[in-house]
């Protein structure tokens, strides 16, 4: 009701509530100017009015279901899995702009996320995450999947889907190894992990993706799970004694783009120092492995 004309003050922090309201006292020229700015420039918000608005964007969200179900992501623009609240109890001035602008800048491409694409990244989990932190979010028990619905139409028949991820990982992890896997699909990536986070890349094949998914009115629904392998015993223990939750990995942010978009590859390899992870891809069968084109027969 307030917006830009209130000053404000965090009740969790006594002492500097306190501060904030002897500032005012002790300093009777931003006192004035800050009157003369309500007198001026300030137009009053009911609380009524504010409802109305709350009750309208329900409604609206309420109306939207079936779209909101879709989880529909676009090309290029990064989905972040850090939670939703900021914390700048008891900051002022540059300190809580720092903190504003670090919660919604971007971490695989430049610029910042916006709110609906953090929102969105969080609808993306399936039940198997843990509750998102600043950070991003744990999977639960070392495996969790991530489903979403793209534009078919935008996708040439040939081409291919790449999906950035930046991870992170209990030290004990390094070194193991993360695959992803798209359901329907025979298709299994691997990369090893070296350092506790990293931003890896995983290409999803056009002709896997039209295979698996159905299409419905141009939309085609993406099912992309995450496991971590080769994990010894000694390490799961220490993992478990960092955190008590079953604790493995997580995803702080998350972007597709077209294998076609050199320019958004580019921005992305660069703004990474090139250390993208790219790993080796298995196609496994019944009756045969394939690594990096190589195929080896099952016992």
């Amino acid at each position: 009701v307030a917006g830009e004309f209130g000053v404000y003050i965090p009740l969790s922090d006594p002492a500097a509530a306190a501060r904030i309201v002897a500032s005012l006292l002790t300093d009777p020229d931003e006192l004035l100017r800050r009157e003369t700015e309500v007198r001026t420039r300030y137009q009053p918000t009911s609380w009524r009015t504010v409802a109305e608005v709350v009750l309208e964007g329900c409604a609206m969200a309420q109306k939207n279901a079936a779209q909101s179900e879709q989880k529909n992501v676009q090309y290029g623009s990064e989905y972040s899995m850090r939670q939703l609240r900021i914390r700048t109890d008891g900051l002022m001035g540059s300190s809580m702009m720092d903190t504003l602008n670090q919660s919604h800048a971007a971490l695989i491409k430049q610029g910042t996320v916006k709110s609906a694409q953090k929102v969105q990244g969080l609808l993306c989990r399936d039940p198997n995450w843990h509750a998102p932190e600043d950070w991003g979010c744990w999977a639960n028990g070392g495996k969790a999947r991530l489903h979403f619905a793209i534009n078919l139409a935008e996708l040439d028949s040939e081409e291919e889907l790449l999906l950035y991820t930046v991870m992170r990982f209990l030290p004990p992890l390094v070194p193991s190894s993360i695959r992803m896997n798209l359901a329907g699909s025979t298709q299994v990536d691997c990369r090893r992990i070296r350092e506790s986070e990293a931003i890896f890349v995983w290409p999803l094949g056009a002709h896997d993706l039209r295979k698996q998914a159905h299409a419905k009115q141009g939309i085609i629904d993406i099912d992309v799970g995450f496991e971590v392998s080769d994990i010894n015993p000694a390490a799961k223990e220490e993992c478990r004694k960092i955190d008590s939750r079953d604790i493995f990995f997580g995803i702080r942010s998350f972007c597709l783009l077209r294998s076609g978009d050199t320019a958004g590859r580019l921005d992305i390899a660069e703004m990474w120092g090139y250390s993208i992870k790219t790993g080796r891809q298995l196609t496994v069968r019944e009756d045969i492995t394939v690594v990096d084109d190589v195929v080896f027969a099952n016992d």
